[in-house]
């Protein structure tokens, strides 16, 4: 239950007070009779939602500048409701709006290092990418922090048979809006990915996946 905007507006009567709450972003949930004792008197029920992504994305196009790029993985109300919290906790943009380059830094609570590490770090280049892409800038740096960074011991023996592999090739993420890719040269960050210039026709990201 949202609590309706402000002593004024509340003053001015129900109408005003409900549209000064959908002006600061409640939306209508529900319209009902009121609980005991005014179980005889209609009510109206409002929720705020915050669409994490959106505001980065706006904010990456409109206010670069600002320290406050982020969003969370966790949504706390429902954290009861799930087997395992997810591990990867903290995504924020860094914005270098002079060179038109965006960064990402990922932090994760947990780390499971021979199962969740590759796939964690496999999706954040991708998910950079992508936001890159959609406010047109160019990837450029993945800046990942582990709290707790361990190696179970079950995985010990997979773990060993791992070391003596050669590496395959980097797998590849593609984005693409035209029929062919980009010929532009790749700029390459020190997590072992590139990506290509967002205001080409597509755009890759490459990343190194241990086997």
């Amino acid at each position: 239950m949202a609590p309706l905007a402000g002593r004024q507006a509340a003053a001015r009567g129900p109408a005003a007070a409900i549209a000064r709450a959908e002006q600061d972003g409640y939306r209508h949930l529900a319209t009902g009779l009121g609980p005991a004792p005014q179980a005889d008197q209609r009510c109206l029920v409002l929720y705020r939602a915050v669409d994490q992504l959106r505001e980065c994305l706006d904010k990456i196009r409109y206010q670069p500048g600002d320290r406050r790029i982020l969003f969370h993985a966790w949504n706390p109300a429902q954290l009861e409701e799930m087997a395992l919290p997810p591990c990867h906790l903290l995504y924020q943009f860094n914005v270098n709006a002079a060179d038109r380059e965006l960064s990402l830094c990922l932090y994760q609570r947990s780390v499971d290092t021979f199962l969740g590490l590759p796939w964690n770090l496999a999706r954040a280049p991708a998910l950079l990418t992508l936001f890159a892409r959609l406010t047109g800038y160019r990837p450029r740096w993945l800046t990942w922090f582990g709290a707790d960074v361990h190696l179970y011991e079950t995985h010990l023996e997979a773990v060993a048979v791992q070391l003596t592999r050669d590496p395959l090739p980097s797998r590849s993420f593609v984005c693409r809006s035209g029929s062919r890719p980009s010929p532009t040269p790749a700029a390459t960050s020190p997590s072992g990915w590139s990506a290509s210039s967002p205001a080409t026709s597509s755009s890759r990201a490459t990343s190194t996946i241990p086997r």
